[in-house]
């Protein structure tokens, strides 16, 4: 990026670049060239908070730490994960089995200021893990998942790998923890969700406490209450991909006359009594929310979906087929992305402060992303 700014009423122009390089452009003689750097050095070690009351005060900046955040409520792979679509092989007694290290879930078990204790799961699989500032990541099973490196072939332990492309965990606040660097929070200390983004339906013939089976004599599930809700919308293409390193439980596109509405969905059950105020139930939805933003990306949903429906049975055409979505695909329209945060068990009239301001951050972190907007489908 390249500025231009005030210093001491004069006007100057600074450059920077992701390999670190800082630059000026004017002429000088070198003493003013090293009185320059001298000035930078300065600044560049500087721990002063800078506000510039611009977009630029978006930019997420790290801090090193000492001790673990208290609360981490999820993780999620690097991007260079996403990137390379990296496969794992995993062997346990008689039991092998590889695929796409993106399709498993990561799933926090514990966390102190000293340690994280976590696991990455599917169906059929768990490697357990742990975190610290001393050592990183770390194996804590008997088992080992491997990486294959696309270049060498060679495979790497997972817990190698995370050293040297880490998770980045989350906590209740949304400040993120890259090794033992901090990020500032994404919303402001007490920050209200936008009344806006609050979506209702009527739940009234469905077991809110049942997402996708176990549901009550009489009663639908939250997945097929929601399946019926979104087949009204009448949409070229709905997809269902519930189940391990999912897209979305529900995926649908619908063609309007300038753009094309990609809308991811995310359904979580109420987790029992006073639902609206069980703050565990939103920490799953919100995280599989801000996951999934890295699906946001035209190219990115297109390879994720069709790997998922051509590789995992649970993954569907509810409407549409491959066909359609090419079709879709290959036309020159702008894609618009929404992502919906489905919790029957929540009050759109009556929402408890923490769960309001983890919607709130959620909100703010996923619509930082252009054409990118973050819903909630509630109950009224």
């Amino acid at each position: 990026m390249f500025l231009r700014g005030q210093e001491n009423s004069e006007f100057k122009t600074i450059g920077y670049s992701s390999s670190s390089k800082v630059w000026s452009n004017y002429s000088a003689k070198i003493t003013e060239f090293l009185a320059w750097c001298d000035v930078l050095s300065v600044k560049i070690n500087s721990t002063d908070e800078i506000r510039t009351y611009t977009e630029i005060d978006r930019i997420n900046f790290r801090k090193v730490v000492d001790k673990i955040p208290l609360n981490p409520i999820f993780a999620v792979w690097p991007s260079e994960f996403f990137k390379n679509n990296l496969q794992y092989y995993f062997e346990s007694g008689t039991t092998k089995i590889e695929g796409s290290i993106i399709d498993l879930d990561i799933k926090i078990n514990s966390g102190t200021n000293n340690k994280i204790e976590f696991e990455v799961t599917s169906q059929f699989l768990s490697q357990k893990m742990t975190f610290d500032l001393d050592h990183f990541f770390k194996n804590s099973g008997a088992d080992i998942l491997w990486l294959i490196d696309q270049e060498s072939g060679e495979m790497v332990t997972l817990a190698d790998y995370l050293n040297e492309f880490p998770l980045l965990f989350y906590f209740q606040d949304f400040t993120s923890l890259r090794l033992n660097e901090v990020s500032s929070r994404v919303a402001r200390e007490y920050a209200l969700i936008n009344p806006d983004k609050i979506e209702t339906i009527d739940w009234s013939d469905t077991d809110i406490t049942a997402e996708f089976d176990g549901n009550k004599a009489g009663k639908k599930h939250i997945h097929e209450k929601l399946e019926e809700v979104l087949n009204l919308r009448a949409p070229q293409i709905l997809i269902y991909d519930h189940g391990s390193g999912e897209t979305a439980d529900y995926v649908l596109f619908c063609e309007k006359t300038d753009i094309i509405e990609v809308e991811l969905y995310h359904c979580k059950g109420a987790g029992g009594a006073k639902p609206g105020s069980r703050v565990g139930d939103f920490y799953e939805v919100c995280g599989q929310s801000v996951k999934s933003s890295m699906y946001t990306n035209v190219n990115a949903l297109k390879k994720k979906l069709k790997w998922r429906l051509n590789s995992v049975t649970t993954s569907k055409f509810i409407i549409g087929d491959m066909t359609t979505l090419n079709n879709l695909y290959s036309k020159n329209k702008m894609f618009q992305f929404k992502i919906f945060a489905v919790q029957p068990g929540l009050s759109k009239v009556d929402i408890d402060s923490k769960i309001n301001e983890l919607l709130s951050a959620t909100e703010s972190y996923i619509e930082q992303g252009d054409q990118l907007k973050f819903r909630i489908l509630c109950s009224a």
